[in-house]
């Protein structure tokens, strides 16, 4: 990506520096770090908890050390599981936006440019996952080295010091996040911002009451199943 420090300070600029990517990798770094930014937090936890739980299987007698590599791999699948979420969400989340933009006075209609705009707009969330992936290293290295001492003592201070700093961080890029998404999508539509902004909270909505009817419908359909 060029001039990626430009995404701070002149999201404009960076939008006209990068909206034409032809790397097939730079692409999917996007997709990495969307994917990443969207389970990153709760997959750290979890993969973490699980060191506990085996751990804690291993001082029963039930598994051997072994078992503590699953930990790194578990890792490994969250970041795989995490870019999937990331491909398939860009889609979805383009094409309302797209739809939406049409609606209110957009003129370009390209779903491509849209899924750019979101990676674009998660793009901001680099320094405070690089900060969650140190905390994630940091911590099983520690565990996998004095897993009694963690086990007993749950001494994770620095962890702890780095994880404040991420929820800081990770509060203000979320802002500036959406300020990058409007700006891009109003880029992209050869719109203002302001109807980029709107068009992400229209989309948002939308998608929320997708959700619910659809978490009704299921509702209804499981009832039967527990009467």
């Amino acid at each position: 990506m060029k001039n990626y420090w430009h995404l701070f300070f002149r999201p404009a600029a960076f939008w006209e520096q990068n909206k034409e990517i032809r790397s097939k990798w730079a692409m999917f770094f996007l997709l990495l770090n969307a994917g990443f930014t969207i389970v990153g937090f709760y997959g750290v936890i979890l993969t973490l908890g699980l060191g506990f739980v085996l751990y804690g299987y291993m001082k029963l007698g039930d598994i051997s050390e072994s078992s503590f590599f699953i930990i790194p791999l578990c890792f490994l699948l969250l970041f795989l599981i995490g870019t999937l979420i990331a491909f398939i969400a860009s889609y979805i989340v383009g094409f309302f936006t797209k739809t939406v933009s049409k609606l209110i006075g957009g003129k370009v209609h390209m779903l491509q440019a849209h899924r750019k705009a979101y990676l674009f707009g998660m793009l901001t969330y680099l320094p405070t996952n690089i900060i969650l992936l140190i905390v994630a290293i940091l911590s099983t290295v520690n565990f996998l080295q004095n897993p009694e001492q963690v086990y007993v003592e749950q001494d994770f201070t620095f962890s702890k010091i780095l994880i404040v700093i991420w929820l800081i961080l990770n509060i203000v890029t979320s802002i500036w996040s959406l300020v990058v998404w409007s700006i891009s999508i109003g880029k992209a539509e050869e719109m203002s911002a302001w109807k980029g902004l709107l068009g992400i909270i229209v989309m948002a909505i939308g998608l929320w009451i997708i959700l619910m009817v659809a978490i009704f419908i299921l509702s209804i359909a499981v009832i039967p199943f527990f009467s």
